[in-house]
């Protein structure tokens, strides 16, 4: 059985730390209802996927709430570590306190679409960038049921290599206006399609830029 808790708790006194390459965004996005997850970081693959989950208690509500992968935090008791208000909008109304007391709790998730009405994919630039000599990309609003597998930028043939989460990265980057494109699979498939966002790093680029691609995931 699957399990969740919540930071603060006995089960997980850690706090996040951003293991996504999100900074804010990653305190915001889905309205605040974030969570960090486990098994289903996968490398950081899994940064960025929407997830359905419900508890299984009396005090549990049926609707569950629908929250966004933004951070990896291990505990040996929990799969999903949640804020405690977020925790907590899985009670039924009056049974918040309760719940929380539980500190962890038996849970079904599902995997569903991430909404981003009317919202193109974004690329930010790392605060870790550092011009020209290194330069750090994460990717916003990843939209549908796709994970993100591959990433290449390029003015010529170069192909940038992961280094952590949602973080993808490279040494001594190719000058003028940069392409991206990355591979967007389904969820639990190796299948999916290359998507280009052309010139979406400009030349003189710098670390917090914000850059909204031409592509919508949904």
């Amino acid at each position: 059985m699957c399990k969740a808790t919540y930071y603060g708790s006995s089960y997980c006194k850690s706090f996040p730390v951003g293991a996504c390459g999100y900074g804010p965004y990653g305190k915001t996005a889905n309205g605040v209802y974030v969570a960090a997850i486990s098994k289903l970081f996968r490398n950081g693959t899994g940064c960025g996927a929407c997830y359905q989950v419900k508890c299984k208690a009396p005090e549990c509500n049926e609707e569950g709430v629908k929250v966004v992968a933004t951070d990896h935090a291990f505990t040996y008791d929990a799969d999903f570590i949640l804020s405690a208000k977020v925790y907590a909008k899985m009670a039924k109304p009056g049974k918040e306190m309760d719940l929380l007391d539980f500190e962890y709790v038996n849970i079904e998730y599902e995997r569903v679409p991430c909404k981003y009405p009317g919202k193109n994919v974004m690329v930010k630039v790392h605060e870790h960038s550092f011009f020209p000599h290194y330069l750090a990309l994460v990717l916003l609003n990843q939209g549908g049921m796709y994970d993100i597998t591959a990433v290449e930028i390029y003015e010529e043939d170069t192909q940038d290599r992961k280094a952590y989460g949602a973080v993808w990265d490279m040494h001594n980057p190719p000058k003028g206006e940069l392409t991206m494109r990355f591979y967007a699979c389904g969820s639990g498939t190796t299948e999916g399609k290359w998507m280009v966002a052309s010139n979406v790093v400009p030349a003189y680029w710098k670390a917090g830029l914000t850059v909204e691609t031409n592509v919508q995931l949904s």
